[in-house]
């Protein structure tokens, strides 16, 4: 009999399945990002990026590390790596950012 595995966290992909954001990607990573000083940022720019990213994520084990390289990769060509870094911790663990609203997906309402 194989040994027990322990396990550390279990994660819910509830965006795009259960909910659905009210905002683009890029409109909450361009919202978050003029709260750091990086105002004008073009949204459909980011939110193009951020879908180009995880459709070629590879590999993604919702980690600190691979969700500051979602974000480094969708602000790519508009911010420096270094500044992404310092605005990422916004973006990990969506369901926490209260600006970006969350409805319910009428289906799974009773």
């Amino acid at each position: 009999m194989e040994e027990p595995i322990a396990v550390e966290s279990v994660v819910f992909d509830v965006g795009g399945t259960l909910i659905d954001p009210v905002s683009s990607v890029g409109e909450i990573y361009a919202s978050v990002a003029s709260e750091h000083g990086w105002t004008g940022l073009d949204a459909k720019r980011l939110d193009d990026q951020f879908h180009e990213a995880w459709k070629s994520k590879g590999e993604f084990h919702y980690r600190l590390e691979d969700w500051e390289k979602m974000v480094i990769q969708s602000f790519a060509g508009v911010l420096e790596p270094r500044a992404c870094s310092d605005i990422s911790q916004h973006f990990i663990g969506g369901l926490r950012i209260p600006r970006a609203g969350w409805c319910m997906r009428m289906c799974y309402l009773p």
